[in-house]
């Protein structure tokens, strides 16, 4: 059972802009804090849900939109414990009647959440629906949460990674020694040696008795998910494209060429891409659905470009307790801690159906069986028209997949080099 939930009483009297300026800055879905405005005076339980699911990143109009308004509440929970919420800000609770408060309050007791009512202590019933709260003064609520301690970016990523040339790996370190401020090519370079030390350790570990750089064999699919983790995590495109470039060059010295055929989108902004894949901007249109294997079958398409016949395959053993890794058979990926909730939502909707380790992830609804692969297109395809986001050419209908396929949709392609002859050594 979730720890009972503390319940924190914010009087103001003035309902002031300045503090529900304050509290809607809270706003952090990383560090599980989340605020709702709710409607005022809503008549029906649903609609707080639908507040709720609002607060929590979704459309304000998902439940009828995905045609789930009468799962307003089981949704709502799926989502609270998928994002991890700690602390639930709820504005203007004066405004609110008192089952919409005792609702409020189970909800905190369920799924083990702070709840922190904000309203006007004058315009309340002095009985307040809820048992011995921790009563707070806007002065030391602003006290207790203005501090660097609670900033923090919400999708984990450095939006303020610098623009880098676009030269392949043989100049590109040159060419950002060349280009770039000091202060920034010291910031660039960083994470360009991080990559091939990283690169180096990992290539050096698949052949650990050998005397030389040169790495005799490398199984694709490994290759493949190497880069996949060291590419798809907490970063912004041009930052993924340092960290390849420092790749190229560790696989380069270890004998083995890593192709790959930058993309510039949009043409004038110097922006190279990796091909399709899930950035923060696709995650956040994603978050906006409610139905949790909507976002997940679209997430694992995106970062895996696999087909809806192998997503079909999956059980919820292939994916980690904490969604941060898929294992696809040959091969895994890693899931960036931005998407992360979008795949756990589905682990927790199943889990609660008293699914287990080897029950497929993805079951119809309505029947409870194994999707089938026809079932699972048609939800990609419902997605990307609900989202704008594009398949692309490699759509599921009948392209490959697996790690070489990753390389590929993405420009890059690996290649053993002939050894240099003796006579020239």
């Amino acid at each position: 059972m979730p720890a009972e939930p503390t319940v924190h009483i914010v009087e103001d009297p003035e309902d002031s802009l300045g503090l529900a300026q304050l509290v809607a800055g809270l706003t952090n879905r990383l560090q599980g804090r989340a605020v709702c405005r709710p409607t005022p005076g809503a008549e029906t339980s649903p609609q707080l849900a639908a507040d709720l699911l609002v607060a929590l990143g979704k459309r304000f109009d998902a439940l009828r939109f995905e045609r789930v308004q009468t799962r307003a509440w089981d949704l709502v929970d799926i989502w609270i414990e998928a994002e991890q919420v700690r602390h639930l800000f709820v504005l203007r609770a004066h405004l609110q009647p008192a089952r919409a408060w005792g609702e409020l309050v189970s909800l905190g007791q369920r799924a083990g959440v702070e709840i922190w009512m904000v309203y006007a202590a004058d315009r309340a019933s002095r009985d307040r629906p809820v048992n011995k709260p921790q009563v707070w003064t806007p002065a030391a609520f602003a006290a207790h949460w203005i501090s660097d301690d609670h900033n923090g970016d919400e999708n984990g990523t450095d939006i303020g990674f610098p623009e880098v040339p676009t030269d392949n790996f043989p100049t590109f370190r040159a060419s950002c020694r060349r280009l770039l401020d000091g202060p920034t090519f010291e910031r660039v370079d960083r994470v360009y040696r991080a990559s091939m030390d990283e690169t180096t350790a990992w290539l050096a570990c698949r052949h650990p008795g050998s005397t030389t750089l040169v790495s005799p064999e490398i199984d694709i699919a490994d290759a493949a998910a190497q880069l996949q983790g060291l590419l798809v995590g907490d970063c912004g495109p041009a930052e993924a494209v340092v960290r390849l470039r420092g790749a190229q060059a560790a696989y380069f010295r270890a004998g083995w060429l890593i192709s790959f055929r930058p993309t510039l989108v949009p043409s004038d902004s110097g922006l190279v891409t990796l091909g399709p894949g899930l950035d923060t901007a696709a995650a956040a249109r994603l978050r906006r659905l409610c139905t949790p294997r909507s976002a997940a079958a679209m997430v694992l398409f995106l970062l895996a470009d696999i087909r809806s016949e192998a997503l079909c395959r999956l059980d919820i053993g292939n994916v980690s307790t904490d969604a941060s890794r898929v294992e696809l058979g040959e091969w895994h990926i890693n899931v960036p801690v931005y998407a992360r909730s979008l795949l756990r939502a589905l682990l927790v909707e199943r889990r609660r159906a008293g699914a287990s380790e080897n029950d497929p992830l993805f079951v119809h609804p309505r029947t409870g069986g194994r999707y089938v692969g026809s079932a699972l297109r048609n939800i990609l395809r419902s997605v990307s028209a609900k989202t704008g986001i594009s398949t692309g050419s490699h759509d599921s209908l009948g392209s490959p997949s697996g790690p070489e396929a990753w390389l590929r949709a993405r420009g890059m392609n690996i290649i053993r080099l002939d050894p240099v002859p003796a006579a020239i050594r």
